[in-house]
């Protein structure tokens, strides 16, 4: 978790490399690991959570599997 917050300030874009990084591991054969309690904006209604989710999927398609396999190594060595 420490890792994706160095690597990436906003919100949206430190939920889209954990999930990104979460299944790359996943796939890659590891236990299931923590679960990573993210901040995000509170919402008041619905449109307020889809205008968040539509952030972290934007920020997740322009992630790279190579940022998440990056923030899977240095979470290992942290370890």
């Amino acid at each position: 978790m420490a890792a994706v917050r160095e690597k990436a300030a906003h919100g949206a874009v430190a939920q889209a490399y954990w999930i990104k990084a979460a299944l790359a591991a996943t796939a890659g054969g590891a236990p299931p690991g923590p679960v990573a309690a993210f901040e995000q904006p509170a919402t008041v209604d619905q449109a307020g959570e889809v205008a968040w989710l539509r952030q972290v999927a934007r920020a997740y398609r322009k992630s790279s599997t190579a940022q998440a396999q990056s923030l899977l190594t240095t979470a290992e060595e942290a370890a």
